[in-house]
């Protein structure tokens, strides 16, 4: 039988602390600054899905070939400014300058990118062939929005 003398018991203050099991408290001007990228951003996307919907059509008898030609693109193309201009507007609405930028795309943009290209080809073929156009952007910034609130 174990000696539960042995063991170090918990003080009074870790069991009665009522701040150790609370979420983080709420940051209200992130909310702000993830919205207001979300508000300038989404008609850039809009008009990229639209070139994107024209340009690669997506038919009944030919669905997977233009799917995948969006993706290429998007990823290839739109994904590397997208993920720039995420970047530099969040340094510079959290206070930092051209040398927090600099420093912000030294230490996460490349790490941020390859992450970028493991995830969201998979996602984005979905998106492309399954939701319709007028649902794609609002589908597209779900998964984001996941992300950022776990």
């Amino acid at each position: 039988m174990p000696d539960y003398d042995e063991k170090q018991a918990y003080s009074i203050i870790e069991l009665t602390n009522p701040r150790k099991n609370l979420p983080p408290q709420f940051d209200f001007e992130r909310l702000i600054r993830f919205m207001s990228y979300g508000f300038l951003v989404s008609p850039v996307q809009y008009h990229w899905f639209s070139f994107l919907n024209r340009a690669f059509p997506i038919t009944k008898q030919n669905a997977t070939l233009p799917a995948l030609q969006r993706v290429c693109f998007d990823q290839l193309i739109f994904a590397p400014m997208g993920l720039a201009a995420f970047f530099t507007f969040m340094t510079v609405t959290e206070g930092g300058g051209r040398r927090a930028v600099a420093r912000k795309f030294q230490d996460v943009y490349l790490p941020a990118l390859k992450a970028n290209f493991i995830l969201w080809p998979a996602v984005q073929i979905l998106n492309f062939r399954i939701v319709p156009l007028q649902f794609q952007i609002v589908r597209s910034n779900m998964l984001p929005s996941m992300l950022r609130s776990s």
